[in-house]
């Protein structure tokens, strides 16, 4: 499990129930990834097609930097 020892919460960004994406989709980016370092979390858990990620390797280096996961939550 690669969550065995993490500590700290975890943001978990989707899309609501009803929500048209086709004009309302959910976004995380660089700031997002900031303000979860800051608040001490172990990661950032999205749903997979129902979240853009903005400049996703700047978030990706900022994350990994501070020893934050980001894992992409499969739709059941």
């Amino acid at each position: 499990d690669a969550l065995t020892g993490a500590e700290g919460g975890v943001l978990y960004k989707a899309e609501k129930p009803g929500q048209d994406t086709r004009v309302d989709l959910p976004v995380i980016g660089p700031r997002t990834a900031r303000g979860a370092i800051r608040a001490g979390l172990a990661g950032i858990v999205v749903s997979a097609g129902g979240v853009m990620v903005l400049d996703r390797d700047e978030v990706l280096s900022l994350l990994d930097e501070a020893g934050l996961f980001l894992w992409v939550r499969e739709r059941p």
